[in-house]
């Protein structure tokens, strides 16, 4: 790899006049810009920004830890905010966020303070958030995603929330005159905050809510393809007949299954059931009919994380700050009545 003296014996300039341009410092004439950077390019020169980071520079290199798998397309939104920082000279560091394993997300944070990384993107729960406090700690940065806010936490944070979408599409459910709806999720600890929050939505628009009210995925998560697996809990949710007009569905293909579902035994979508996704894939456009979903808000997402981050940065001594993203109700035909048309107060008959 070349260095700064390789670049000085190239063009016959001081060490100190070529590190001094290297770094943009200002005083030096066209000309020998033009020699040094020339010169760099052609040996492929690369400055060591952990070198400079272990003299207390900016290593200009930012960790992230963030999920990699599943269909919402969150992986998406580290890709889009990466590429920005790669465009600004970032070195990136990649891996996979563990929700169950503080251990885990604890030696990844090691691994990135050994590099000397300047600031780390990550997403997690509140609760790992709070675990991880002090491991956060050497970084000049830190931009926290999570989908519940944390009142203790000391860095930046961007709750992505999703309540206000399930009031959203609640609402509208009841004024559409649905009187019974049900969720589609497993029944676990990590969904029990978006189940419960359903039923009380329901509750508050009085809307029928009780046990049945839950499709659990669980005892079929173990089945492979996902919609075989939830073919296979609306068999077992239904076997007495079908006895709701909506269905919220914790995710796309879940509320595909249901479409299926309920055209093999005849039941109309939406007259006789409304039925709504979450996570609007592309794919949801292209169902008969139209699925309506929950929209995660990507772009705003992508913006806002880049501006927390990019701004603490370039000021590490700015307050901790907050800003919530809220995901929106995506109005489709499977959910029956326009948006537009409920404030006549229409109703299925």
């Amino acid at each position: 790899m070349a260095t700064i003296l390789d670049i000085s014996r190239e063009t016959g300039l001081a060490r100190t006049t070529v590190a001094e341009v290297l770094r943009g410092k200002a005083g030096y004439s066209q000309t020998s810009r033009e020699k040094v950077e020339s010169a760099a390019r052609r040996l492929g020169y690369r400055p060591n920004f952990l070198s400079k980071a272990l003299r207390g520079g900016k290593s200009m290199s930012i960790g992230t830890i963030w999920p990699m798998r599943g269909i919402t397309g969150d992986v998406d939104v580290s890709m889009k905010v990466m590429e920005q920082a790669r465009r600004m000279g970032y070195i990136i560091f990649q891996d996979e966020e563990d929700h169950h394993d503080v251990s885990l997300m604890r030696r990844i944070l090691n691994g990135y303070a050994d590099r000397r990384v300047d600031a780390v993107l990550l997403w997690c729960s509140c609760e790992m958030l709070l675990n991880l406090s002090d491991d956060l700690k050497p970084f000049r940065g830190v931009v926290a995603v999570t989908p519940d806010p944390a009142n203790a936490v000391r860095y930046d944070m961007v709750v992505h929330d999703r309540y206000q979408a399930i009031e959203e599409t609640v609402e509208y459910l009841a004024r559409t005159g649905r009187r019974r709806a049900a969720i589609v999720l497993p029944d676990d600890p990590s969904q029990r905050s978006k189940i419960n929050y359903f039923l009380r939505c329901c509750e508050a628009n009085g809307m029928e809510s009780d046990e049945r009210s839950v499709v659990d995925l669980r005892p079929f998560k173990s089945i492979s393809p996902f919609v075989e697996s939830c073919q296979l809990a609306y068999e077992s949710h239904f076997k007495d007949g079908i006895d709701i007009d909506a269905l919220f569905c914790g995710a796309d293909h879940s509320a595909m299954a249901a479409l299926r579902f309920f055209h093999d035994r005849q039941i109309r979508v939406p007259e006789d059931v409304a039925i709504i996704g979450w996570n609007n894939i592309e794919l949801s456009t292209l169902c008969r009919p139209p699925l309506a979903s929950i929209d995660r808000a990507h772009n705003q997402l992508v913006e806002t994380i880049s501006q927390m981050l990019f701004s603490r940065l370039e000021n590490p001594d700015l307050p901790p700050r907050r800003q919530t993203v809220h995901m929106k109700f995506a109005w489709r035909e499977s959910a029956g009545v326009s948006v537009e048309d409920t404030t006549n107060n229409c109703t299925f008959l």
